[in-house]
């Protein structure tokens, strides 16, 4: 793999671990998408195969088991054509965060209260899923983008966490390529905006056409990044052939991504609240400003 193993356990519960994660931001109704996140999920349960996911959360968030039967039932009561609101939590362990992860939740939009919310679907991958086809992966994240009105997204090893513990924040600090982005925050206000750089990073048409288009975005990145329209909408840019971590303490602060971070700057998201923690036990603004601005300093 291209980013090191991480893992921080307590006795025999893993409480940070390593991943690879799918994240799309979605600018379009709930109700509105309804064709396009049920193929979208079904696109996922064969991706990652059936196997893989054995539980779903019912409304009380309480674990209960999934298969095909129960998936036709969730179908059409989370997914009805009446419904304004709705989602699904899919996962391979009750409690086993190196496992596959699925949630989405979408709402009416706009929102009143928060015109910048977008609705979020997440993917988490396990390390062992992906050893060896990161390509593979990939190629998956760009066929499922195709189908999703996303307004931003992106691919990017991370950290899965049992909680958000400070734990966390010296390893994230070392590996820059590491993403630390809590989406479930970023979603309630990044409107247009693109969430960070990453290994695929997902330009909506707005983000698009604010970089100037295809032509004039693509003349000013550098060699070893690719940039290429998407099916349906929006360019996917891809930095290198794998998701790469950096590593402070080895000099590596991933040159590639620092250039691509000032051509993407304009359309960037920084906060306006707080979802990382630095020494201390609080979510800290300033910690999370100093961390999306990793590769602008």
């Amino acid at each position: 793999m291209s980013w090191p193993f991480l893992e921080c356990k307590e006795g025999e519960r893993t409480f940070v671990r390593d991943c690879l994660v799918i994240h799309f931001f979605l600018d379009r109704s709930h109700a509105a998408m309804r064709p396009a996140l049920l193929h979208a999920i079904e696109m996922i349960i064969q991706f990652v195969g059936s196997s893989s996911i054995k539980w779903y959360l019912d409304e009380e968030g309480e674990p209960q088991p999934f298969d095909q039967d129960e998936w036709s039932r969730l179908r059409d009561e989370r997914f009805s054509p009446d419904a304004s609101e709705g989602g699904l939590r899919l996962l391979g362990s009750e409690d086993d965060i190196a496992s596959f992860y699925f949630k989405y939740w979408g709402w009416e939009l706009p929102r009143s209260k928060l015109p910048g919310w977008r609705n979020l679907l997440q993917i988490r991958l396990p390390r062992e899923f992906v050893q060896g086809r990161v390509q593979e992966a990939a190629a998956f994240a760009q066929q499922l983008g195709a189908s999703l009105p996303f307004s931003s997204g992106y691919v990017s090893s991370a950290l899965a966490l049992l909680s958000r513990q400070r734990v966390y924040w010296g390893r994230g600090l070392r590996y820059p390529g590491i993403d630390l982005l809590n989406p479930e925050t970023a979603c309630t206000e990044i409107a247009e905006h693109i969430p960070g750089v990453y290994w695929l990073t997902f330009l909506g048409p707005c983000s698009l056409e604010a970089l100037g288009g295809i032509a004039a975005l693509g003349s000013q990145l550098p060699m070893g990044v690719t940039l290429s329209p998407m099916q349906g909408h929006g360019a996917v840019l891809q930095i290198g052939a794998e998701p790469q971590s950096g590593d402070i303490n080895r000099g590596d602060n991933l040159p590639l991504y620092r250039a691509v971070a000032r051509v993407l700057a304009p359309q960037l998201y920084f906060a306006t609240r707080a979802h990382l923690l630095s020494e201390g036990t609080n979510p800290d603004l300033d910690a999370t400003l100093n961390w999306q601005q990793r590769f602008l300093d």
